[in-house]
């Protein structure tokens, strides 16, 4: 488990170009990344669908990357962690409060990977949250099989949530 903090100054990245937007996603987007997006998804973001195909909650926004004229990105963030998936995980619940926001998922189609889309991601939902909400800091969940993305999130200014699970949890786990 990584916090950001949403008070701090956010890092800086060169222009992404002309060719490549980063936008909230809006219903009418649906048909557009299923079309664009779901042929590269495998069984690890069937889940994410339950989000995209309702776009336009109010408790999330799906943020996409559109380059050269097709959707490439997608990534998923809750406005209140305290209603977000998050709260079915082993994170202790009193550590969550009321201006917390939430990361789900991020998903780049593999042509598109390496181009630096998900910091931009980052960067235009840090400014959205910033001036649309009352969140304070960004939660998220590093999984298991993407080792690699500790390092990518330090890098982004994430830091490390202590004892975020109950005392033993992970333990058990590895001794099953």
């Amino acid at each position: 488990y990584f916090d950001l903090d949403l008070t701090a100054n956010p890092y800086y990245l060169p222009e992404i170009g002309s060719s490549m937007a980063v936008r909230r996603a809006k219903p009418e987007d649906i048909e557009k990344i299923i079309t664009d997006i779901y042929p590269y998804m495998g069984e690890k973001q069937e889940y994410d669908k339950q989000f995209i195909e309702r776009v336009g909650d109010s408790n999330y926004e799906c943020f996409i990357t559109e380059k050269d004229g097709k959707l490439v990105s997608y990534l998923i963030v809750f406005k209140k962690a305290n209603q977000s998936p998050l709260m079915k995980t082993p994170f202790k619940k009193k550590m969550i409060t009321e201006s917390d926001a939430c990361l789900g998922s991020a998903f780049t189609v593999p042509d598109a990977r390496g181009m630096w889309i998900i910091p931009h991601v980052l960067l235009t939902i840090i400014d959205y949250l910033q001036k649309e909400s009352s969140a304070l800091r960004i939660l998220l969940i590093i999984h298991v099989d993407t080792p690699g993305c500790v390092g990518f999130y330090k890098r982004l200014g994430c830091k490390l949530i202590e004892n975020a699970a109950p005392e033993g949890f992970f333990s058990s786990i590895f001794q099953k």
